[in-house]
């Protein structure tokens, strides 16, 4: 007998800044979301496109989050000199429900 999945709807979110990824968001019964990217995977808190699929619903904006602890202090991350600060544009991302 197949093992019953416990999320109970799930989108498929084109990856921003990579044109060959894409990430699954999912939700079970209780309302608690996942997905399959980094952010999400090593820090449990809430990625954007986690939020990318909420707004599209149009549901509620989950309480805040808290990071886990790290186990090893967080390294800076090296920037390219710009500022990205532009919203996410919809018109060019689709989500994929299955």
């Amino acid at each position: 007998m197949a093992k019953k999945s416990k999320w109970v709807q799930r989108w498929e979110v084109p990856s921003d800044s990579r044109s060959d990824t894409s990430y699954v968001v999912a939700i079970d019964a209780e309302g608690n979301w996942a997905c399959s990217c980094p952010v999400w995977k090593f820090k449990r808190i809430t990625c954007k496109h986690i939020q990318y699929v909420r707004d599209e619903m149009g549901a509620a904006p989950a309480a805040p989050e808290q990071p886990r602890p790290a186990s090893r202090p967080a390294q800076p991350s090296p920037t390219n000199g710009s500022q990205d600060s532009e919203p996410r544009s919809k018109s060019r991302t689709a989500f994929i429900e299955f």
